[in-house]
């Protein structure tokens, strides 16, 4: 406004602002300004428009990483800001959207929300009628917030038609109530895990007054597998990884409904200790392939036969069967009730691209030769899931690059594609960590360029090839990598993992759970 500019709020990637600063064109200087009144909660992607002396700031994403669609105005003239949330039919929460004035008017476009209330807009504008906001200045009684909505109109204008009038219009209301129904908890939260004796089902009352020992603890361990969603019942299977510099071949089941936990013993074909090995379920089989068994030398050959468990009769089955070369850091997903896939992955020597299919009813792999030109860069460490006939993996590294680029692979064309993404793209990583809530992924964590280890929380939505993070909401997990995620209907659970840059102290058979639902 005239010769300054004023900035309000935004983020740093740790921390996000609500501060009030002016810089001066003519002295070229900086000033925080000495705000009063109401000042707006800190925020990133709102939006402002300028009505006479007066900035107007609807939505944004909070630090919890909720999107927002309260009202604020700031004076100018006497540095004070007003908030005017719950006025009639305002829009809804929302960040990345813009805003504009023309007049008295001031119109708010766009914009999309992770956590949406209502369903989503087609072809609408709101707009904000400032001639009903009375902004008194530094002399008058600063209104209470009911004077102040009685004060203030909202109209939404409808579809507009072709010929470009105007369909419907909501009629100006005001607001009568400022009561709030927002939750304050917040969406991460950490469970001791109860450790039930070997052998017995955790639903059978024996169990619980069994004299024998629990089981030992499965965590700390990092480079385990487990499949990225949980079985019917909410089992989650976790097989093998590093504790310290060992390899286990122990099997863990952990009960998400009651955080619960146990070891399986179980026999046959048991695989050999092992780590960055993948698994998938299907039907009443955990199937585990690949991985590293031990410190290599050269020349060592990896194992690659298959290791089906019947989680019935806790028997395991090895099936020696030609196809893939042996690999670790490479990713499973099921992406058929009797197929699964395998991508990427690493030697000691080499890194791989390519795409491996197993009919478990066949018993036979199948190479799948992409049918496009191009396609990912060969890598480890990366992330997998599977959404509508196609897998969609993020990040990873060759060795000599960290990678933040999104592919999707057709599993009917057989074509890869590179995702044009939108949003707050993670930063490269390797070994995080991901996970499937209808049509989001969620990944959390991983080893970053310069070798630190991070517990930042990114989502992704398929439907809109949008990037969303949220950093800092609630009692996160630390700093790790080589953990493994999975999900349960809403929830997400992280299991496990390392770090060479911890800042805390380790955790002793902890597992911590994401809430998604606190976005609905």
């Amino acid at each position: 406004m005239g010769d300054r500019i004023i900035i309000f709020g935004g983020t740093d990637g740790q921390h996000h602002y609500n501060d009030t600063w002016s810089f001066d064109l003519t002295t070229k200087k900086w000033s925080e300004l000495s705000c009063i009144g109401f000042i707006p909660a800190p925020r990133e992607y709102h939006a402002a428009a300028l009505v006479d002396d007066i900035m107007y700031v609807f939505g944004g994403r909070g630090v919890d990483g909720k999107d927002l669609n309260d009202l604020a105005a700031f004076k100018l003239s006497n540095q004070r800001w007003y908030k005017f949330p719950y006025m009639g039919p305002a829009p809804s929460v929302r960040s990345g959207h813009a805003m504009a004035s023309f007049g008295a008017r001031v119109f708010v476009l766009g914009g999309e929300s992770l956590t949406p209330t209502k369903p989503e807009e087609a072809n609408y504008v709101h707009v904000l009628d400032t001639k009903h906001i009375k902004c008194p200045d530094a002399k008058s009684r600063t209104p209470g917030a009911d004077t102040a909505i009685q004060n203030v109109q909202l109209s939404v204008t409808a579809t507009v038609g072709s010929n470009g009038r105007q369909r419907a219009q909501n009629s100006s209301s005001s607001i009568q109530s400022l009561k709030s129904s927002r939750p304050s908890s917040f969406p991460w939260s950490v469970h001791q895990l109860v450790l039930l004796p070997p052998f017995l089902d955790s639903y059978k009352q024996e169990a619980l007054n069994s004299p024998s020992d629990p089981s030992p603890p499965p965590f700390p361990r990092y480079r385990h597998a487990l499949p990225v969603t949980a079985s019917k019942e909410g089992e989650l299977f976790l097989f093998g990884g590093l504790v310290g510099e060992n390899f286990r071949n122990d099997l863990y089941v952990v009960y998400t409904r009651t955080m619960t936990a146990m070891l399986l013993r179980t026999a046959a074909d048991v695989p050999s200790p092992r780590g960055g090995h993948a698994s998938v379920i299907i039907s009443k089989h955990l199937i585990i392939w690949g991985g590293v068994t031990m410190k290599l030398r050269k020349g060592d050959i990896l194992d690659v036969s298959l290791y089906l468990l019947d989680l019935q009769t806790k028997n395991w089955t090895r099936a020696a069967v030609s196809g893939p070369v042996g690999r670790y850091g490479h990713t499973m997903t099921m992406v058929h009730k009797s197929k699964f896939v395998i991508f990427g992955g690493q030697t000691d020597e080499e890194f791989f691209n390519d795409v491996w299919s197993f009919d478990l009813l066949r018993r036979q792999w199948e190479l799948i030769e992409p049918m496009s030109t191009e396609r990912p860069a060969q890598r480890a460490g990366h992330v997998c899931i599977n959404h509508q006939n196609r897998i969609v993996i993020f990040g990873g590294t060759d060795g000599q690059y960290h990678y933040s680029d999104t592919w999707s692979f057709d599993l009917i064309t057989r074509k890869w594609s590179e995702l044009i993404c939108a949003g707050r793209i993670p930063a490269p990583r390797e070994g995080h960590a991901a996970a499937l809530v209808d049509n989001v992924m969620y990944i959390f964590g991983g080893g970053g360029v310069d070798g630190k280890d991070l517990n930042d929380l990114a989502a992704f939505r398929l439907s809109n090839q949008r990037w969303y993070k949220f950093p800092y909401v609630g009692p996160a997990p630390g700093v790790r990598s080589g953990h493994a995620m999975a999900s349960f209907g809403a929830r997400v659970f992280v299991l496990g993992g390392e770090s060479v840059t911890r800042t805390e102290p380790e955790e002793t058979n902890c597992v911590h759970v994401f809430d998604t639902s606190v976005y609905l």
